[in-house]
């Protein structure tokens, strides 16, 4: 059950992962953690925080500090038919440095369907409103997102998803990689590519998914 790596954490479990962005001459490093767990049936509530660390190419000194934390709860629809869908919320508590552009107050409510097809592939889509903290004033726009997934083997799936959020001046287009280990957990890899001034030009994901049972 591979997951959107740009929008919905999908697993039950913990993630740790880095993540290395370059923009314009600026490097941004990420070393953190996201998971989580199913509460209730159907109903799935979890986190993320991570270490980040901001290198510039020009005189200006590198910056470290802490992410804003990030919580979220996502409920599954009950369902008869193949497609599923889900809808949930997020928001960004203000516990992050601003050295590194973070103590922002954002929320996102959205919505998302996963239909599987005969043929293995899977169809993903998701869409919402935002509102976020940009310098001194709040934004609130609609984000728009989908994709595919792809099974190469029983342990091998690939996917690709398009992302783009108005507010944000986000978007992405990312691909990645998802390697089953068996009972050890997800080893996870992806690329994303940004076309928005609010997105990196280029973003390396990397992660291991450490499954819950």
């Amino acid at each position: 059950d591979v997951y959107k790596r740009q929008t919905v954490f999908r697993n039950a479990g913990l993630e740790p992962y880095f993540r290395l962005a370059d923009d314009d001459g600026i490097d941004l490093y990420r070393f953190g953690l996201q998971g989580g767990v199913q509460a209730a049936q159907g109903f799935e509530v979890g986190g993320a925080l991570d270490l980040r660390h901001l290198s510039f190419d020009g005189p200006f000194d590198d910056q470290t500090g802490l992410s804003d934390l990030r919580g979220y709860a996502r409920y599954l629809l009950p369902t008869r038919q193949r497609a599923q869908f889900s809808l949930g919320a997020w928001v960004d508590l203000p516990v992050g440095s601003e050295d590194v552009g973070e103590g922002n107050f954002d929320v996102d409510l959205f919505g998302a369907m996963r239909l599987p097809t005969r043929s293995g592939l899977v169809v993903l889509a998701n869409a919402g409103i935002e509102t976020v903290e940009r310098f001194d004033d709040r934004d609130t726009g609609v984000h728009l997102g989908g994709g595919v997934l792809y099974p190469l083997s029983p342990d091998i799936s690939v996917l690709g998803e398009l992302m783009w959020r108005s507010a944000s001046e986000y978007g992405a287009l990312s691909a990645g990689l998802d390697a089953s280990l068996g009972r050890s957990g997800h080893l996870r890899a992806g690329l994303a590519f940004g076309f928005d001034d609010g997105a990196p030009d280029l973003e390396l994901i990397l992660g291991f998914l450490i499954p819950i049972y």
